[in-house]
């Protein structure tokens, strides 16, 4: 019954939305032809005329901004491309939500908050604080024989104010925490991680019960920052894998250090 009532909710919420977009788009369309001195398909480049580029995303929107909007009431990009689209525009959302907060400044987000009329701020405490990690780690591939890889990524890791904590201990904002784990297809991949950091959090059943985590102990021996053991045991693995013609959806092999990595490869 519950189930029943909340998708009926979501049904009449839905199709109020529709109705206000499609009563705003047919406005604003018709102030367009009304006033516009070029065609609909001349803005957008519609058929893509032979020869002819297509008009760039950010002339469209400073031409017809209010049209543009209309057609794509919601938009999903990063602070730097809202920036650069709606530049010195403010307020102009009713509502801005910036996701993975705690892994970005708050002089990186001041732009794209200021964009919105209410600004909804979601992200997870224990996860990495903001970091020019990722755009330092390609540099960093670059040299296979730096024997202090691990080490550098450490420093990496700036101890800056995320915009996550900026909202938290900002009284203006409210909090507000998810009850359940709806990642994890299984619960005993969420267990540690809930026990250690989340606590609250219940994870959803799990549709059929199977194992989801198995431990295998090689024995091998860690030296000069790989393990021959271990690589063995695992191209073992993905060996009897293929043989079996198992229907894995994919594939995936973590190792630690970029000299493990290619000692598998090897």
């Amino acid at each position: 019954k519950a189930e029943s009532t909340l998708s009926s909710i979501k049904k009449s919420i839905v199709d109020r939305a529709k109705q206000e977009i499609n009563k705003n788009l047919f406005t604003v369309l018709s102030e367009f032809k009304a006033n516009s001195t070029y065609s609909f398909n001349q803005l957008f480049n519609v058929r893509g005329a032979k020869g002819r580029k297509r008009t760039p995303l950010k002339k469209i929107i400073e031409q017809q901004q209010d049209l543009f909007l209309s057609l794509f009431p919601v938009l999903l990009v990063t602070p730097d491309v809202a920036s650069t689209l709606f530049k010195g525009v403010k307020k102009l959302f009713d509502v801005v939500i910036l996701d993975e907060s705690s892994q970005i400044n708050v002089e990186d987000a001041y732009s794209t908050i200021l964009k919105g009329k209410k600004i909804i701020v979601a992200g997870d405490e224990h996860q990495m604080p903001p970091t020019n990690l990722f755009r330092k780690i390609k540099q960093l591939e670059l040299d296979e024989s730096n024997t202090s890889f691990e080490d550098q990524m450490s420093l990496l890791l700036a101890d800056s104010e995320s915009l996550l904590d900026f909202a938290v201990n900002n009284n203006t904002f409210k909090s507000t925490y998810l009850d359940f784990h709806y990642r994890s297809k299984h619960h005993k991949l969420i267990d540690f991680s809930n026990n250690a950091f989340y606590s609250r959090l219940i994870p959803v059943p799990n549709k059929f019960e199977y194992n989801p985590i198995k431990f295998i102990a090689t024995e091998g021996v860690y030296y000069n920052r790989t393990n021959e053991i271990e690589a063995n045991k695992v191209v073992d693995i993905l060996r009897n894998i293929e043989k079996s013609n198992s229907k894995y959806p994919s594939i995936g092999v973590a190792t630690f250090n970029l000299p493990q990595r290619n000692l598998i490869f090897e």
